[in-house]
């Protein structure tokens, strides 16, 4: 669907095979766009009815948009039920000046920049091998850069979880000073093992607006066991994350203030069929990571970790 004239010409909206289960007619308005705290609006806003419409492939939504002041340019889309939400993982063209997203809800959607940067969350994780977190609960959080992982050719992080004899992670990257990259999830736990890889999408974005649920679409290929040669299932990951800044956590190794706090809800839809959910949040410190989760059904307090080759210690009364 290619929108031809007015202020949107140049905007499409993609379909692929599936993406409907019956045929549905829909139609493109032009409107104004709403002022969003955080941001600043820099296209119109394209109204895609009849809302609600369930899909069942996620569509690709394109909008051209003005440059304002050279900051992030995302996506915002207002729902039927009247919940404004940030779709990512965007993808900028700024030579054309055009923003891209995937999406699996219909609404109304218009580019907008980022003010003031939001906030940066590079600080809250730190990637580096060997870093380690020991909760109560006996949970721990490991980031591990495996040279030789199956289904991998290149040398990736795992940032796995453990408690006891079961495990669960995430493969993560990161480019520079950019975001986050998730790669996709695992688990070597005896009798539920498996892969879920993906194209390179969002495991914390680079910059995050207080308040601004953030959802997510990613396709995944699913091996199983682990390390199996081929896929065996397939879906895709729709994620939805919320952040806010919560209050000062006292742990064993101090106090920590300075925190962001990232909660998790992905929802898993099969090809063949079916669904699985996982909720989740960690409190994350600048410098220092994780120092409150909720995983594994409990909430674990960071009982002691190192980070960057240092004892993991917060401030001391």
């Amino acid at each position: 669907m290619l929108v031809t004239a007015g202020p949107l010409a140049g905007a499409t909206i993609d379909f692929p095979a599936e993406a409907l289960l019956a045929p549905v007619e829909f139609r493109v308005t032009d409107e104004l766009t709403e002022l969003v705290p955080g941001y600043v609006s820099v296209s119109r806003a394209l109204r895609l009815d009849p809302e609600g419409v369930e899909l069942h492939k996620p569509i690709t939504v394109s909008l051209p948009y003005r440059a304002y002041a050279g900051n992030e340019v995302v996506i915002l889309v207002k729902l039927d039920s009247g919940q404004i939400l940030e779709l990512g993982p965007a993808t900028d063209d700024q030579v054309t000046e055009t923003v891209s997203v995937v999406t699996d809800v219909v609404g109304t959607f218009w580019a907008v920049e980022r003010l003031f940067g939001g906030v940066r969350t590079r600080f809250f994780m730190p990637l580096r091998p060997g870093n380690q977190w020991m909760f109560d609960n006996d949970i721990s959080f490991d980031m591990i850069l495996e040279q030789t992982e199956p289904n991998f050719t290149q040398p990736i992080f795992r940032f796995e979880f453990a408690q006891n004899e079961r495990n669960f992670g995430f493969y993560v990257t990161r480019l520079g000073l950019g975001p986050l990259l998730h790669r996709g999830e695992y688990s070597t736990t005896q009798g539920e093992s498996y892969q879920e890889l993906q194209t390179e999408g969002l495991w914390l974005p680079q910059a995050v607006t207080l308040g601004m649920p953030v959802r997510m679409v990613q396709p995944f290929d699913g091996f199983e066991p682990f390390g199996a040669a081929e896929p065996t299932y397939g879906g895709y990951a729709i994620t939805q994350m919320h952040f806010d800044r919560p209050p000062a956590v006292e742990t064993p190794v101090g106090m920590f203030d300075n925190l962001l706090r990232v909660q998790t809800v992905t929802m898993f839809r099969f090809d063949e069929g079916g669904q699985e959910t996982v909720d989740w949040w960690m409190k994350l410190a600048e410098n220092a990571g994780p120092v409150e989760v909720e995983i594994f059904d409990s909430v674990s307090v960071v009982q002691s970790g190192t980070v960057n080759n240092q004892p993991l210690a917060g401030e001391q009364p």
